[in-house]
């Protein structure tokens, strides 16, 4: 099982509890929607959204894969004992 956190300047903020396997897609699109695109594009370092678009057209053709890499460059993922 495990834990994903987002780490943000003090300390882990817990977003989200994904099971087996962590669903880095929801994630990465529930803290989009969550915190709006301006503090997005910011949080991750895109300066535009279309930006974020080629990230992703460069990095996969796969859009799971390429918000995975992402998300492992972002969120700390913790196996916990289940």
């Amino acid at each position: 099982m495990y834990e994903v956190y987002f780490p943000d300047s003090d300390d882990y903020t817990y977003v989200g509890y994904q099971g087996d396997v962590p669903d880095f897609t929801s994630l990465i699109l529930n803290r989009f929607i969550d915190i709006g695109e301006y503090n997005f594009l910011l949080e991750f370092s895109f300066p535009s959204i279309s930006d974020f678009i080629q990230f992703v057209w460069d990095n996969s053709m796969d859009l799971e894969g390429a918000f995975k890499d992402l998300a492992e460059e972002v969120y700390e993922v913790v196996e916990v004992n289940g």
